[in-house]
């Protein structure tokens, strides 16, 4: 043993950039750091050892990081849009937020200014990385590649952005692989012509003619599972909640998470009539064949469900949105539910412009 002079210590410095060393604690001088590796910071070296320099922290994920302050309601140039993650062990959940929706009044379809708060939700798991995608789809679809889940929330029916050119095609890919899939409210409505495709994705879609969509105050009483962890035991919340759905079948693997039963005057089309009285499925989580996970959300047309300002349920409300997409990206979900802190500042903010 010795101590080195300076000159060989930087030396020794610069070689730790190529290569590292492993030992057990030396017998005097120096001491190991916790993996077992000696760092530059060590009082002495051991003869042909290499010394390491510590990498540091991991780097910042912007997304993660605080925003600017917007400077209204509707500023969104504050929102990092498709950053790829800057951690390479990181689950990187994609929410692909539609364009804005010009059937619905400010307030309504909040697709964006929704999928940032959950994006900070997300950003609370450590772990997790959420990648924000504006207008349907990312400018550079390679953003999608290892992604370990994918969320929709945007208009459906013929204008849903998932049936722009060869979309489906790279989703049904993705899905393949066992990539996670989740589909928030209008997110869920497909076309006759898709639905054949996207029902062994997802498990369950909104069929025009077939389901209905009214507003209704349902009381829910949160089935037992993994995403439902840190839900109250019943919870009421209004929405514009979608049922009598059309679901694959058979229905192996499709786990109802939160179920009631709307007044009949709702009830307005044939098949649904023909049902008075039934409890209603409107959020499910699937476990596909093919290893993937899937989750389904039919409420979410109010920004207020997800906001805390004079609501006693918005924490419930994120929670059960956060928990589900984690589940789909087969992140564990905390016994007591996921943290969903939502900060004062934030509330209202990132909204569409419309009108």
């Amino acid at each position: 043993m010795h101590t080195p002079s300076a000159a060989l210590f930087a030396l020794l410095t610069l070689a730790s950039a190529c290569s590292s060393y492993s030992a057990e604690a030396p017998t005097d001088g120096g001491s190991p750091n916790d993996s077992g590796v000696l760092s530059t910071t060590d009082a002495a070296v051991p003869d042909g050892a290499t010394v390491v320099v510590d990498a540091g922290p991991p780097p910042p994920e912007p997304i993660c990081e605080p925003w600017k302050t917007p400077t209204g309601r509707t500023d969104q140039s504050v929102v990092p849009v498709e950053v790829a993650p800057r951690r390479a062990g990181n689950k990187k959940i994609i929410l692909i937020a539609g364009s804005p929706s010009g059937s619905h009044a400010s307030g309504q379809h909040e697709f964006f200014a929704g999928l940032a708060v959950l994006a900070k939700m997300l950003c609370q798991t450590p772990g997790v990385t959420p990648v924000l995608v504006k207008n349907g789809w990312p400018s550079d679809p390679t953003l999608l590649e290892g992604a370990a889940s994918i969320v929709v929330y945007a208009d459906g029916g013929p204008g849903h952005p998932l049936l722009v050119g060869d979309r489906l095609a790279t989703v049904g890919r993705l899905m393949a692989a066992g990539t996670g899939f989740a589909n928030l409210h209008y997110a869920l409505e497909y076309v006759a012509g898709a639905q054949g495709q996207v029902l062994p994705w997802i498990g369950g879609v909104y069929e025009a003619g077939t389901s209905v969509n009214p507003m209704w105050t349902g009381t829910f009483a949160p089935a037992p599972h993994e995403t439902t962890r840190g839900l109250p035991a019943s919870l009421v919340l209004d929405d514009e909640w979608y049922y009598n759905l059309r679901w694959r079948s058979p229905q192996d693997g499709i786990t109802p998470l939160m179920q009631a039963v709307p007044p009949d005057g709702t009830r307005t089309t044939a098949d649904a009539a023909a049902h008075p009285g039934r409890s209603e499925t409107t959020s499910w989580v699937y476990a596909r064949p093919d290893g993937g996970r899937s989750f389904g959300f039919t409420g979410g047309h109010w920004y207020g469900s997800w906001l805390d300002g004079g609501n006693p349920n918005g924490r419930a409300f994120r929670r059960l949105l956060t928990n589900g997409v984690l589940w789909t990206a087969k992140v564990p979900v905390p016994e007591g539910g996921a943290p969903v802190e939502l900060a004062p500042a934030d509330e209202g903010n990132w909204q569409d412009t419309k009108g």
